[in-house]
């Protein structure tokens, strides 16, 4: 597991609240506890306080709140940079715009290889929602590439290696703004 401590440290959220959020993510807050040296009660009542866990309410224990699990979903993406993810969410807005709110796919999956595109290209970030856009109008809903896809698809199950040959938004910017 990747874990990104830049993004820990915006958030200014201390590691061994990190470390209880896993355990509880994991079901198992009771090994964690067991083998802590100290009392976690405060700690759980900051997370409390903060919205990023709350109890159970018909039993004990503790349960991620929405909050709790973004952050360690995001936590395990590297090096994004905002200007990256503010991309993402204006074409995440575009999907949702024309009514493709089905097509988003991973939306982890596609902040990573949206991050991996932008360093390799040289596009400005209006041009690829531009295309982008162009591309939901034109497109039937039937045929529209989840945006995961659409930004990156390997060529077939074995291939992990980001190719930007391999990349329909890379085509679809080249195209539509006519690069060489």
């Amino acid at each position: 597991m990747y874990i990104n401590f830049e993004y820990l440290n915006k958030q200014e959220f201390d590691y061994t609240d990190f470390l209880i959020l896993i355990a509880i993510n994991q079901k198992d807050l009771s090994s964690f506890v067991h083998n802590c040296d100290e009392s976690i009660d405060e700690t759980l009542e900051h997370l409390g306080e903060k919205g990023y866990i709350e109890r159970f309410k018909s039993k004990e224990g503790y349960k991620l709140t929405q909050k709790g699990r973004k952050i360690l979903r995001e936590v395990e993406i590297a090096d994004i940079s905002e200007d990256v993810n503010e991309l993402f969410v204006r074409l995440k807005d575009r999907y949702i715009a024309n009514n493709r709110e089905n097509k988003l796919g991973s939306q982890k999956k596609a902040l990573k290889y949206l991050a991996n595109f932008v360093a390799e290209t040289n596009f400005s970030y209006d041009n690829i929602v531009d295309a982008v856009e162009e591309y939901l109008v034109d497109t039937p809903d039937k045929f529209t590439s989840k945006l995961e896809n659409l930004i990156f698809k390997p060529a077939n199950i074995y291939s992990t290696k980001f190719k930007l040959e391999e990349c329909k938004l890379h085509t679809l910017v080249k195209n539509y703004y006519a690069y060489n």
